[in-house]
């Protein structure tokens, strides 16, 4: 087992890994689906989008 402080993900490839699922949670949010790991579940049933 190896413990690091928080700061330990902060790689190159975390940083890209973080930036596709970001950009991956909005592409499924556009097309109406529910992101990945929602952690509010709640406020799934109350959105809205700007253009409705």
């Amino acid at each position: 087992m190896v413990l690091t402080s928080h700061i330990g993900g902060a790689t190159e490839e975390g940083f890209a890994a973080m930036a596709a699922a970001a950009a991956a949670n909005i592409l499924e949010v556009l097309a109406g689906g529910t992101p990945a790991h929602v952690v509010n579940t709640d406020a799934l049933s109350n959105r809205r989008m700007p253009w409705e």
